[in-house]
């Protein structure tokens, strides 16, 4: 039942709006440091896109306060709409009057907008889930996930030169995707509470100090980051070890630095991924989810871990191969798994208080990095084998077992 015909509209539309983020964010938020740099500086550029990430982190929790108290749909719809219009504006302001105030405005309420939609697109999302199709549901949500995020980077990349195209192309997606979200979208999340609420930063607290006395929850956020860090650990550390202690490996006549093996490893993540995704979670169905859940932790770690110090070829392509794989069966598994744990009317506070995961993950891979400097790769390894129990035990405990 992956086929997406099975599923209602609101599936489908959730999915398709996942998807065309995806790409758009993709294609043009990495190459922002490029444009912010054509504009002004690196300095500059450093500075709003560090200004960012906390106003992302901070805006998405608001998104996710008002998305439990409001209709879902009409808030989805404002912040298209805000989308369209933030791209219209940085594409007049770089591209006709080279405004850099106008064009880095427009870039705010472009990730404010973004910030705001998310945790009620997710919500929805587990709104229309069921427990007979939800495995199915996120396996699909995954892998455009990945298919939008390689194609938005190939695309940003490829059509760099033409920011003017691009930034058109852009528009005309979300418009399309804006229209097909009002008339298509029939989804009514019932939720009227008192517009006063919208000011109350004391409410605002409150509501999120009872996701954050869930224990429970709170504690497979924290488990996962721990995996998150793994993974992003490999984008940032991995590469750095590599180009310093690989050396030169001779394969059929190639020669292989360090560099080149990271790509190496990267290609076949990407295309087990693209390939395999829906092969495995045929097969993985077939069992109870408690055991694959155990199984994808385990595999998931252990071969991050393993890449994480080791220098060897064929031993770092069996890893990746093996920690992807783990991959493809843990992660579906954990958000099918997780909405079970979110209560009804606060689905929006939880996908948002979601996100606090993989920015505490980032955060420590970025000192991980500066830790790399002066801390033996096996060390890290050891710290890494440590969280990885941790983090498997927390997780595990936190979706199988009952309070």
């Amino acid at each position: 039942m992956n086929k997406l015909e099975y599923y209602n509209n609101t599936i489908k539309l959730r999915l398709f709006v996942q998807f065309v983020q995806g790409l758009i964010m993709k294609a043009i938020m990495p190459f922002m440091a490029l444009y912010f740099v054509d504009f002004h500086s690196p300095l500059y550029a450093g500075i709003i896109l560090s200004l960012t990430v906390v106003f992302n982190f901070l805006v998405t929790f608001y998104g996710g306060y008002i998305g439990d108290m409001f209709q879902r749909k009409s808030l989805i719809i404002n912040t298209q709409l805000l989308v369209i219009i933030s791209l219209i504006g940085m594409l007049i302001a770089f591209s006709f009057y080279q405004l850099l105030t106008i064009f880095t405005l427009f870039y705010f309420i472009f990730n404010i907008s973004i910030s705001i939609q998310r945790p009620a697109i997710d919500a929805i999302l587990i709104d229309a889930v069921n427990s007979e199709n939800k495995d199915k549901v996120y396996t699909i949500s995954y892998w455009l996930g990945n298919i939008s995020s390689i194609l938005g980077i190939f695309i940003g990349g490829t059509f760099y030169p033409y920011k003017l195209e691009l930034f058109i192309v852009a528009i005309i997606i979300c418009i399309l995707t804006t229209y097909l979200l009002y008339k298509g979208l029939n989804y009514d999340s019932n939720i009227y509470k008192d517009e006063k609420d919208l000011k109350s930063l004391k409410q605002l607290l409150k509501e999120y100090s009872i996701v954050l006395h869930d224990k429970r929850y709170s504690l497979l956020i924290l488990g996962n980051s721990f995996f998150i860090l793994l993974e992003l650990s490999l984008q940032s550390n991995v590469i750095v070890r590599l180009r310093n202690e690989f050396g030169i490996f001779n394969f059929w006549g190639l020669q292989v630095d360090g560099t080149d093996m990271f790509s190496i490893i990267t290609i076949t993540n990407t295309i087990i991924v693209i390939c395999c995704t829906f092969i495995i979670n045929s097969y993985v169905s077939k069992f109870e989810s408690k055991n694959m859940l155990k199984l994808g932790l385990f595999l998931y770690g252990i071969g991050y871990i393993i890449i994480l110090s080791n220098n060897n070829f064929y031993v770092l392509i069996i890893c990746i191969i093996v920690s992807t794989i783990g991959e493809l069966i843990y992660l579906p598994k954990f958000y099918s798994l997780s909405i079970d744990l979110i209560p009804p009317d606060k689905r929006a506070k939880y996908s948002a208080f979601n996100g606090l995961g993989f920015n505490l993950a980032n955060l420590l891979s970025r000192l991980l990095i500066v830790m790399n400097v002066f801390v033996p790769s096996i060390i890290l390894s050891m710290i890494f084998v440590f969280l990885w129990i941790i983090a498997s035990t927390i997780i595990y405990r936190s979706l199988v077992f009952k309070k």
